[in-house]
């Protein structure tokens, strides 16, 4: 008796030995394998759609604006005209040329290469929208389809749908266009081969991260000694390549391209409205522990990461890998990174989502009640609830598919700009400008003249809180007494030519 095998080809005498060491026995059950497809397939087809609608639709209403989407469609278009990756919209003061910044200078995302051949086949905003949505769905199939495979049909279903309407990917999607979308598949398939077992191509995919951002060296290094307690050369080598490719960003590279030198993020941070620097954290490392649970919002945050999962995702040990992205973000003096707000916890739903699903296997493994799918149907019914409070719920609001007269005189206005030209402009109106026309901040008359070609076109949207106040009234008059003449005025939208 004690030869025979359960499920997983192991015998009893084996598995009471595997169990009593503390070791977890992940069970396919076998009516799911190999996993069905079609409904991952199906999922991640209506996700994107579905993201696409919603990003399409936002950009169609100006509500996106040149953070970010502007500064990415900046790169796209060097990227695909041979030229370094520069952002005219990042430009600040004399000490920077017309071109702006480097990419390289301010973050590490070698991966954004890929957006140059993309936009060199369709030069639009619309295409980084699109791609968004797609690398989204891409990690929609991914955490799908493991999770059918590990926990059968009825829970993977649930869970696939509760992470493509997760309340992190709808503030992605609903907040420009940002490199995060790139890390989402490639965490997705680096934790979906570590549960399957196929280690060397968990590591690929780990080590792929350090394509998109400088700050995913910290998370490779987790996933390192994640693997190294399954293969212990594997995991130690992705550790020391994340550990080494961070070092060398932080310290060479970053400060080489950038336009002030320095340390980079390693330093005091350029100014309050850049990246905030962590040299004064790394001076003062005894008041970490403090801003990591100060102000309230980033406990707020944390409920909110763990929650998406049910909690139980805090059982599995794949929720390390969240750790750094919280770390970096919560030790940062920058408070936008701290909240649920814009796409900062993206990455932190495929780890979440696909942590739970080890938690229901361990579970399972360890002759517990059996898994029902109870609590993959409370996530899911949690994150369609939550999406009344995020993005998606544009979708179903009558006015989100009205076009006002608003955005009927933006689009006149755009229009008046001639292609080439360079243009000062609200943040708002930028995505509409950038394709073909070099822009620029609207921020001052002094940083305007300051360039190498002064600027000779304005476009501003006047009803924007910024115009609104006495800096922004005084800027207006200045522009006109600079020599600036009006070209067209309708419904708060201005647009201004200097002859």
């Amino acid at each position: 008796m004690n030869q025979i095998e359960n499920d997983t080809g192991i015998t009893i005498d084996q598995l009471a030995r595997i169990r009593a060491a503390g070791v977890a026995v992940t069970q396919r059950p076998l009516r799911d394998a190999p996993p069905d497809r079609r409904f991952p397939a199906a999922l991640a087809a209506a996700t994107a759609l579905t993201y696409s609608l919603l990003a399409l639709r936002l950009n169609r209403l100006y509500r996106t604006g040149g953070y970010d989407l502007g500064i990415f469609t900046q790169y796209a278009k060097a990227f695909a005209d041979g030229r370094p990756p520069t952002s005219p919209w990042l430009a600040k003061g004399a000490a920077l040329s017309q071109t702006g910044p480097n990419l390289f200078g301010v973050h590490f995302s070698p991966i954004l290469v890929v957006l140059g051949p993309a936009y060199r086949l369709w030069p639009h905003t619309e295409t980084l929208l699109l791609i968004q949505a797609a690398l989204v769905a891409s990690s929609v199939f991914v955490v799908a389809r493991c999770a059918i495979g590990k926990l059968g049909s009825r829970s993977g279903c649930r869970i696939g749908v509760a992470y493509a309407l997760s309340w992190g990917l709808q503030q992605l999607v609903g907040f420009d266009f940002h490199e995060v979308a790139f890390e989402l598949p490639f965490m997705a398939c680096a934790l979906a081969a570590y549960l399957d077992g196929r280690h060397r191509v968990a590591a690929v995919w780990s080590v792929l991260l350090l394509l998109v951002k400088e700050d995913m060296g910290l998370t490779v290094i987790v996933l390192g000694l994640l693997l190294a307690r399954r293969a212990r050369r594997t995991g130690i080598a992705v550790s020391i390549i994340g550990a080494a490719v961070a070092a060398v960003v932080m310290i060479v590279v970053i400060p080489h391209f950038a336009a002030t030198g320095g340390l980079g993020r390693l330093g005091p941070g350029p100014g309050p409205d850049a990246d905030a620097g962590y040299g004064a954290t790394l001076a003062r490392p005894w008041l970490i522990p403090v801003k990591l649970i100060w102000p309230p919002v980033k406990p707020v945050t944390v409920f909110m990461v763990l929650a998406a999962g049910g909690f139980a995702a805090a059982t599995s040990p794949l929720i390390l890998a969240a750790v750094p992205t919280l770390l970096w973000r919560f030790t940062a003096d920058t408070p936008s990174y701290w909240g649920v707000n814009y796409h900062y916890s993206a990455v932190l739903m495929p780890v979440t989502f696909l942590a739970l699903v080890d938690a229901l296997c361990r579970r399972q493994a360890l002759d517990q009640p059996p898994p029902s799918t109870r609590l993959p149907s409370a996530v899911a019914a949690f994150a369609a609830a939550l999406c009344t409070a995020f993005p998606l719920h544009n979708l179903a609001t009558p006015g989100f598919w009205h076009t006002p007269p608003h955005v009927t005189a933006a689009d006149a206005a755009v229009h008046e700009i001639p292609s080439g030209a360079l243009v000062a402009t609200t943040n708002n109106l930028a995505p509409h400008l950038v394709d073909r026309t070099t822009v620029y901040p609207l921020t001052s008359i002094e940083g305007i003249d300051d360039l190498p070609q002064p600027i000779d076109w304005i476009a501003a949207d006047t009803t924007l809180p910024d115009l609104r106040t006495p800096n922004g009234k005084a800027l207006l008059a200045q522009l006109a007494t600079d020599g600036f003449q009006t070209i067209s005025a309708d419904d708060g939208i201005l647009v201004l030519h200097r002859p």
